[in-house]
């Protein structure tokens, strides 16, 4: 059996590409669950091992700022 190894240049573009969305969900899913609505009362820290505290403050931080929810409501639906 054969295999061909593709395009380095393709591969790595598609692989990045792939962890950017895959991060763009991850926050997404941190936002809806622990900001907005399910766990807002909780930490993402006591589920995430790699997400700290002060990380986890900072991004909080960043969801609550008024214009940054006026920017995402159209895309959220609580």
């Amino acid at each position: 059996m054969h295999n061909e190894i593709p395009n380095v240049e393709t591969l790595r573009a598609k692989v990045l590409s792939n962890v950017s969305v895959k991060f763009h969900h991850f926050k997404s899913k941190l936002t809806t669950k622990f900001i907005y609505v399910e766990r807002k009362e909780e930490n993402s820290c006591t589920l995430y091992a790699s997400v700290d505290e002060e990380t986890w403050q900072q991004f909080v931080k960043i969801r609550e700022i008024e214009k940054w929810q006026v920017n995402i409501t159209s895309y959220i639906w609580i």
